[in-house]
């Protein structure tokens, strides 16, 4: 696929907790507009989270757009693990570059504020298959027990489900590559 300007990439990354300056980024998946799997850039193939970084990095298209849930999160590991290992990183502008579906939701339905993936996912009828019962906040844990495997696959699901999202915001009319 040729990369285009503003070519849209769905993210997501699996750490070992919620701080970018005490824990470290164990997967990132990411999925071109277009394509139907994800990249997955994980610390189970290489230790290194650097080298890790590094090939993400290297693969991201410049000038490209990220759709995600909670990108902040994600953007705030990419960034500080980074800037950590001395990796070169592809600059995107905080917000204009960037489509965060958690935002979006949060922001127009109240009811749900604060409410996972999972559960805009339920109310759309979106069915991805998923490794178990596996939520965000099992992640530390199946690390600590070198579960890599299953942490992995549920990122990958996650990139897929945010496909899916994304997909289903255009079938209502809603074009969120144009969002401000």
């Amino acid at each position: 696929m040729e990369t285009t300007k503003n070519e849209l990439v769905f993210l997501d990354t699996e750490t070992t907790g919620i701080s970018a300056v005490d824990n470290r980024i164990i997967c990132i998946s990411a999925m071109k507009l277009g394509e139907t799997e994800p990249m997955l850039f994980s610390t189970d193939t290489d230790p290194s989270e650097a080298n890790m970084l590094r090939k993400f990095w290297e693969w991201l298209p410049p000038g490209c757009r990220i759709c995600g849930f909670n990108t902040d999160f994600d953007w705030d590991f990419l960034l500080l693990r980074s800037l950590k290992h001395k990796v070169p990183l592809r600059w995107l502008r905080k917000y204009k570059d960037r489509i965060d579906l958690m935002h979006l939701l949060n922001g127009r339905a109240a009811p749900m504020k604060g409410r996972s993936q999972d559960a805009y996912c339920e109310l759309m009828g979106i069915h991805v298959p998923l490794n178990g019962d596996i939520r965000g906040k099992d992640i530390p844990n199946l690390y600590n027990l070198g579960e890599i495997g299953k942490i992995n696959e549920h990122c990958q699901a996650d990139v897929l489900r945010l496909v899916e999202m994304y997909n289903r915001f255009k079938e209502c009319g809603i074009d969120l590559e144009r969002w401000e």
